[in-house]
């Protein structure tokens, strides 16, 4: 078994299950940021995983609370 590097740009990680004839292995990792991020998958495994904004959804999205 080699080493099924993550094709993520500069993802380190490595032993990944996932794998595309197209777009070669990725992570569980950056597989859910994929998902969740809606972007065409050839410029996501361009774009560098510290590159991608995060958002705090409990602060964008907070609990709304009932009044009496």
């Amino acid at each position: 078994m080699g080493v099924m590097a993550c094709g993520r740009k500069d993802c380190t990680h490595i032993l990944c299950r996932r794998y595309s004839p197209r777009f070669g292995y990725i992570c569980e990792e950056c597989f859910e940021e994929l998902k969740a991020s809606h972007m065409p998958i050839a410029m996501f495994m361009n774009v560098a995983k510290n590159d991608l904004p995060t958002y705090n959804c409990d602060d964008e999205f907070p609990e709304k609370k009932e009044t009496d």
